[in-house]
């Protein structure tokens, strides 16, 4: 009731985004099926940890279904943004994705304070990433009545379509079509140049 379940759950939250987020990039083929396992997971996860966060440790007041909103989408932004990332980048777009995620957005989010007390400049950047949105929407939804709700909204609003965007791209796709087979370049050289006997 404090907030310290809000606080200790931000983490947890991050980390499970980046985990689905991989287990998609790595275990699911095509990118119409990463996209729609994604969305579920972000709203499977939303109603289940809203619901820990609300009825069960008594950390959330206000609606049910706004906080779970708010929850699934920001869960959402992260997931796709790092598969958006791994589809342009590859498995160096999953580790920076994940690295941004971790690293600067949930130190960066202010969920365990307030983003005002961070230094000056870092703060503002937190609420432009995922988990500072998510945390700041969480807040306005659970014991503001939803007052200020727009930036964060516009936020995980942004980092979603980014992540849907890079995600849909056939950039991968493209770049590994057009790189030949190793077997079948080694078989080209030899009908080129047989060995001599």
């Amino acid at each position: 009731p404090r907030g310290t379940g809000l606080a200790a759950g931000s983490l947890p939250l991050v980390l499970g985004g980046i985990a689905t987020a991989a287990a998609l990039a790595l275990r699911v083929v095509g990118r119409l099926r990463r996209v729609v396992g994604a969305l579920g997971a972000a709203v499977g996860a939303g109603l289940t940890l809203t619901a820990v966060l609300q009825f069960w440790l008594g950390s959330l007041d206000g609606s049910y279904l706004a906080n779970t909103g708010i929850v699934s989408l920001g869960i959402a932004a992260i997931v796709t943004s790092v598969l958006g990332l791994h589809n342009v980048l590859g498995h160096a777009g999953l580790g920076l994705g994940a690295l941004t995620m971790l690293l600067l957005g949930n130190p960066l989010s202010g969920i365990t304070s307030a983003p005002e007390l961070l230094p000056a400049g870092w703060g503002t950047l937190g609420q432009w990433l995922p988990p500072g949105a998510m945390g700041t929407g969480l807040r306005s939804t659970a014991f503001f009545d939803g007052a200020a709700l727009g930036l964060p909204l516009t936020v995980l609003g942004l980092w979603l379509l980014a992540g849907l965007t890079m995600l849909l791209l056939p950039v991968r796709a493209a770049r590994t079509s057009t790189a030949p087979a190793p077997a079948a370049a080694s078989t080209n050289r030899l009908e080129a140049n047989p060995p001599k006997m």
